[in-house]
Formats: structure tokens, C-alpha cells, sequence
């Protein structure tokens, strides 16, 4: 794939990442705490935030818990992008 296109490809992962991170820590927030820090237990779900447990309904919980994995997802994404740039950024110093 050439350079410039894994730039850009690059430039839209971060992009979505930063606003995925944004919007999950302000929906965390506002809803309470987040599904991976909760749990379920006898049909009744419970946000967490800093020990704080917060019960919802399943649909919140599993919206949070979806949100929770597309940003695992994207920052298991971005890593290797960044490792990419700082390589590529590397090497152009030293020639």
C-alpha cells in the first residue's frame, strides 16, 4: 500500500479514535460509569465510576459495553499507526 494512503488511513483511525475517546468518557459521565468496570448480577446491571456503582437498564449496559470494545478496538488500531509514524519520522531524521 503506499505510504501516502496508509498516511491518510492513519490520519482517520486517530481521528476516530479521539472522537470515540471523547464521547465514551463524556457518555461515561453522564450515564453513570462504564459496563467493563460494572457488572450483572439477578437481571439488574450496574455501571461503576471510581467504586460508584450506578444501576441501569440492559440496554444501557450493553451500549456501554459495545462502546467500551470499539474503543479497545480502535486503540489496538493506533497503536501500530503510531509505531508506524514514529519509524517512518526516524528514519527521516538520520538520512
Amino acid at each position: 500500500m503506499h505510504s501516502s494512503r496508509l498516511d491518510k488511513i492513519s490520519a482517520i483511525i486517530a481521528i476516530a479514535w479521539f472522537v470515540d475517546f471523547v464521547v465514551f468518557v463524556c457518555v461515561a459521565i453522564w450515564i453513570g460509569g462504564d459496563a467493563f468496570n460494572g457488572h450483572e448480577t439477578a437481571g439488574r446491571y450496574y455501571l461503576a465510576d471510581h467504586g460508584a456503582l450506578t444501576e441501569v437498564s440492559r440496554n444501557v449496559f450493553l451500549y456501554s459495553k459495545i462502546h467500551c470494545i470499539s474503543l479497545w478496538v480502535l486503540t489496538a488500531m493506533i497503536i501500530p499507526m503510531g509505531l508506524r509514524g514514529w519509524v517512518k519520522s526516524r528514519r527521516q531524521s538520520s538520512a
